[in-house]
């Protein structure tokens, strides 16, 4: 009969050191990808053609050293600052938390860091340079992963209520640009990143989502002022708003040219691997 023998303890230890240097080996890939990733994110962001481009008022975005205090840039600390780092102004805007401060995610949207909002709270604010009239361009790249009360969510809005200037996600999952009067834009379901660009001229608005764009409608002359709110609707309440990642938002201070906007819309598209 043939004899079975067990693993001896050095047998043991020799296979419990081999997976050991496996898991190791996937553990260190892991993260290799994710540097390399946020690293070209990061080199996008600095040769982006936004800083080229006139009349820039604000931008934030989630892959930068710059973009939050380095002991808040960890997975799941609360962010109190996300720094504007428009760099053609000296004199910034800045953001303040109203309700229940977001928090850093380490991989949110294709592997990149995101803000993540939680119904309870926002950020408010203090535009500089920027002008109280109807003609902006915004860019935004979010998820977004529920909808907040039966009307829908406010991604961004003024500080007044009713809001002069709001883009809202209703529950029909598309986008809305208010100014008055309502203007829908294209489909944007739940639980997949999506960048939106919307161009408010006032009788020719409209949104792209995704690079698809909308018909141009008059969604009314109600205008942003220099307080606002990201993430928007009550904040310190639940109802209204925001549910989902933000990894990226800009305003520019006018109406873009077409080879201007999407110029922009391709670096986010490569940067955050949103096909457009």
């Amino acid at each position: 009969m043939k004899k079975i023998t067990a693993f001896s303890m050095i047998e043991l230890s020799i296979v419990i050191l081999i997976i050991g240097i496996l898991v190791a080996g996937v553990t260190q890939s892991s993260r290799l990808v994710r540097q390399f990733r946020l690293q070209t994110a990061r080199n996008l962001t600095l040769n982006a053609p936004i800083t080229s481009i006139p009349n820039l008022a604000f931008w934030i975005e989630s892959t930068q050293e710059g973009s939050f205090l380095e002991n808040e840039a960890q997975d799941g600390v609360a962010v109190t600052k996300w720094n504007d780092i428009n760099r053609t102004s000296i004199e910034r805007a800045t953001i303040s938390v109203l309700g229940t401060a977001p928090v850093y995610r380490q991989s949110a949207i294709n592997g990149l860091p995101a803000i993540q909002f939680s119904g309870n709270g926002c950020y408010t604010i203090n535009h500089v340079g920027i002008t109280n009239n109807g003609l902006k361009t915004f860019f935004a790249v979010f998820l977004e992963t529920g909808k907040n009360s039966a009307s829908g969510t406010y991604l961004y809005d003024n500080l007044v209520l009713p809001p002069q200037f709001a883009f809202i996600l209703p529950t029909n999952q598309t986008g809305q640009i208010y100014a008055g009067a309502p203007l829908n834009g294209g489909s944007i379901p739940l639980n997949k990143p999506h960048l939106v660009t919307i161009v408010h001229n006032v009788a020719n608005s409209f949104f792209r989502v995704n690079g698809v764009q909308t018909s141009t409608a008059n969604p009314g002359s109600n205008v942003m002022n220099s307080a606002t709110r990201l993430g928007g609707g009550g904040c310190t309440t639940v109802g209204d708003t925001f549910f989902g990642y933000i990894a990226e938002f800009v305003i520019f201070d006018r109406v873009l040219k077409a080879d201007e906007y999407m110029d922009i819309e391709k670096y986010l598209s490569a940067k955050w691997g949103i096909k457009i």
